[in-house]
């Protein structure tokens, strides 16, 4: 009997999961909608200006305790490659700057820069990091290549963009408002 139980202790342990913790699911850009009677009406997501060697960051908030982080990346609407030049996720300080000694580098397969083809997701490699409930997380992509922002905007949103590559500073120097946040459409726990 003995034997059983630690065996089925043991199969707990390998059965678990990962879970969403946090999302913002991606949205199409519509500049304009059909509606039911035929008329064109503005959706309110023509697209933004676009991003070029600029680093974005934005301020999330974890739900649960986690002992490891994914992050998941969308170009599920775009319709050219998305190049992610480096990003790194770090606790969050105030106003979208990072505390020290936090900062992990998002890699994707072990590189630290991707190419995610038009209309698909992608994960990044796990990061082993354990954090507790209610962690505020600062998500910080620099990006080298022109992209158009993602459609989904928040009115409530934190995020920042800084002209070159800041992603693994402390502080964005000179940092504006961002009118849209990342590439970001979860966080894995």
């Amino acid at each position: 009997l003995t034997a059983i139980i630690f065996s089925w202790r043991g199969s707990a342990a390998a059965q678990e999961h990962w879970q969403g913790d946090w999302a913002h699911p991606p949205t199409a850009y519509n500049d304009l909608a059909q509606r039911p009677d035929e008329r064109p009406v503005r959706t309110g997501y023509a697209p933004l200006p676009p991003y070029k060697d600029v680093t974005v960051r934005q301020v999330v908030r974890l739900s649960a305790a986690a002992r490891a982080v994914r992050l998941r990346f969308t170009n599920e609407f775009g319709d050219k490659v998305l190049h992610i030049g480096t990003a790194h996720i770090a606790l969050a300080a105030e106003n979208g700057a990072i505390l020290p000694g936090t900062d992990h580098v998002i890699t994707f397969a072990g590189k630290t820069s991707v190419d995610i083809p038009p209309g698909a997701p992608l994960l990044g490699d796990t990061i082993t990091w354990a954090l507790p409930a209610f962690a505020r997380l600062s998500v910080s992509i620099y990006y080298s290549d022109e992209t158009l922002p993602p459609a989904h905007t928040v009115f409530i949103l934190n995020a920042w963009q800084a002209a070159g590559d800041h992603a693994a500073d402390v502080t964005l120097p000179e940092p504006a408002p961002a009118r849209s946040g990342l590439h970001l459409s979860q966080i894995d726990i």
